[in-house]
């Protein structure tokens, strides 16, 4: 039988650009993703799949300072229909979630879990309204507003497969100007 598993790095080397992930011990028949993005990995992570035996995931740096070192991951099962967003601002503006739970608002970042089995709809907010002379420019799948925009709309919903071909996992920006 096998398991599959969802793995994250939250605290990576800000040096780090792509890393191997092994199960078990580093060794070639163990390799399970070859190149994988350190932002991927702080932001949605990757799925795997792997034996029930298997209980063990490895990190391993593949350039920076870092190289060859390896490290541990943050393990969680796996949910179809789950999707796990990071909504950021720019510190211009307010950035919060009503939907399906309010969180913020936060002139930073927050985190959410959103399980479109039981909720279809994941929606957030941008609010300008305490910074006097800042608009909202839009939402954003990449930092520095350099990605696509989402929209131009102070109120962004989200659905389970909206969204998807983000730069940054499900990072979403929200920048004011």
């Amino acid at each position: 039988m096998s398991r599959k598993f969802r793995l994250t790095g939250l605290q990576l080397g800000s040096d780090l650009q792509n890393l191997d992930i092994y199960h078990t011990s580093i060794t070639a028949s163990n390799l399970l993703v070859s190149d994988i993005t350190a932002s991927l990995l702080a932001s949605t992570g990757i799925v795997v799949e792997v034996d029930d035996n298997v209980t063990t995931f490895i990190a391993r740096a593949k350039d920076g300072d870092c190289n060859n070192r390896s490290g541990s991951l943050n393990i969680g099962i796996f949910q179809p229909s789950t999707r796990y967003f990071e909504v950021i601002s720019d510190g211009e503006g307010y950035v919060s979630a009503i939907l399906p739970d309010a969180i913020g608002p936060v002139t930073s970042s927050f985190t959410a879990t959103v399980n479109y089995l039981v909720d279809p709809l994941f929606v957030i907010e941008a609010d300008n309204s305490y910074y006097p002379g800042f608009e909202f420019q839009g939402w954003y799948n990449a930092v520095s507003g350099s990605g696509t925009l989402l929209s131009t709309e102070s109120q962004l919903s989200i659905g389970l497969n909206d969204y998807t071909a983000s730069l940054s996992g499900d990072s979403i920006y929200a920048y004011f100007g």
